[in-house]
């Protein structure tokens, strides 16, 4: 039996290569080029239940650009037998934690990036599991481009939308995310029935359309076979675009002002072998330039800590480059600051900087309890930041096309203006009319999420107003 399994997955790694281009494609890994590349850098949000093959589809796109080797793909093949999981050889490329294998548990958020013709991708894989929405969620406030991957399998569909895939739906939505993917992923063990694609596609877009998630011209359905890369770079037949020929046909760009004050929300801080600090993130507005900024143009928010600034890299420190602009990850090596930074600050540069411990929300409660009154805490997420045990401190409800009257509770389905307060640390968050994606925030307790909405304004902290900042 163990000999059958084994076979099996080595015929599978055999047929998976075939499928792997060639040394002379013309296919460049990540690191080669960077430095003067002007294509958009956008990034996609893989989500859906677990199973359903969202990892294996990631490895498959890596694969067929020529950013796998062989030795790492028959390395996965062996992990693969060894955790006795048929098929997650391609996984394996992204899910890259061996805990992770042996614990059939998906508690990172994969990351992985790549280029086509026009554009750079990357690639952010979102946990499937209830418990780590969380992790979903710091995934939807970067992403650009949302791609649902859904199994075809008889009775995975029914089963895998759950509430668990709508609320990474709703939550996608919440973040900005305006255009969407839906892989009809494993078609291949439904024999290609178009039957049953546009069963799925029915179901899907009624729930789609109805929750006003999505427009239906920002929604587009595809057949795929991640497994064996079909309709994944290839069309499988004349009729059906490819998921490649779609990234490269839509019409797309990265969040964001080039022209506007930089912001940048800090997702990771780490001490290199230099002994410098390293502030790796997300640029959501304005340029930075590696010749132009001097000690005191740029300032981490709340600390307010000016950091001076030694080398800026991208594609996760591979690449030293002169400038990064909306949609660009960037790592960026400072002098050790004054202060212990933390993933959530910013970076910013230019108007008013903020520093702040209460701010006034548009909110949109989408589950609650019985009723929902003033005092009720939850986390907060916003941009790169969770805040625990932020308070609602008042509520005024929407009548005659304008805010008025404090209201004692709100219920499900209901909207309200609220007035939030964080405790203890500052926090630097931005009014949604301003920079975007530093104003979009999602409330959650005990597992679930209970309101989304928007930042209107924020009290500045007057010890900012008086330092100058």
């Amino acid at each position: 039996m163990e000999d059958s399994k084994k076979r099996r997955l080595e015929e599978e790694t055999d047929a998976i290569l075939t499928k792997r281009p060639k040394a002379d494609a013309g296919v460049h890994c990540e690191a080669d080029v960077r430095m003067l590349d002007t294509r958009s850098h956008l990034t996609m949000l893989f989500m859906g239940p677990s199973g359903s093959g969202k990892s294996t589809i990631v490895g498959q796109i890596l694969l067929l650009l020529g950013l796998v080797s062989i030795e790492e793909l028959q390395e996965n093949e062996a992990l693969a037998i060894a955790d006795d999981r048929q098929g997650r050889q391609l996984a394996y490329i992204i899910d890259n934690k061996e805990d992770d294998h042996r614990l059939n548990d998906e508690m990172q958020l994969g990351n992985a990036s790549f280029e086509i013709k026009s554009r750079t991708f990357t690639v952010l894989d979102a946990p499937g599991q209830s418990r780590l929405v969380p992790k979903m969620i710091k995934g939807a406030y970067e992403a650009d481009l949302g791609i649902l991957v859904i199994s075809a399998s008889d009775g995975e569909f029914e089963q895998c939308f759950s509430s668990l895939t709508q609320e990474h739906l709703q939550l996608t939505s919440a973040f900005g995310v305006e255009k969407l993917i839906v892989l009809i992923n494993k078609m291949d063990t439904v024999l290609w029935s178009t039957a049953r694609f546009e069963e799925i596609e029915e179901k899907l877009s009624s729930f789609l359309f109805l929750k006003n998630y999505f427009h239906s011209e920002n929604v587009t359905f595809l057949p795929v076979s991640g497994l064996h890369g079909d309709n994944i770079e290839m069309c499988r037949s004349g009729t059906v675009r490819s998921l490649f020929d779609v990234l490269e046909a839509m019409d797309l760009v990265p969040r964001g002002d080039a022209s506007a004050p930089f912001r940048m929300p800090i997702i990771q801080v780490y001490t290199n072998e230099d002994g410098n600090h390293v502030i790796y993130g997300r640029v959501c507005s304005g340029t930075i330039k590696k010749h132009d900024y001097k000690h005191d143009n740029l300032v981490i928010m709340p600390y307010q800590e000016r950091p001076k600034v030694v080398a800026l890299y991208c594609i996760k420190g591979k690449i030293e480059v002169d400038q990064a602009g909306p949609g660009d990850y960037v790592s960026i090596h400072i002098v050790p600051p004054h202060n212990d930074i933390h993933p959530g600050a910013v970076l910013s540069s230019g108007g008013a900087l903020s520093r702040t411990k209460s701010f006034t929300a548009e909110l949109r409660f989408l589950k609650t309890p019985a009723r929902m009154y003033n005092g009720f805490k939850a986390m907060l997420h916003i941009h790169s930041l969770e805040v625990h045990n932020c308070e609602i401190v008042e509520m005024k409800k929407f009548t005659n096309g304008s805010w008025s009257g404090r209201r004692r509770f709100v219920k499900e389905g209901e909207f309200a203006l609220c007035r939030i307060e964080v405790p203890e640390d500052y926090i630097s968050i931005e009014e949604i009319a301003n920079f975007p994606q530093l104003g979009e925030l999602v409330l959650r307790t005990e597992g679930y999420t209970v309101a989304v909405g928007n930042v209107i304004s924020w009290d500045q902290d007057e010890d900012v107003v008086m330092a100058g900042f």
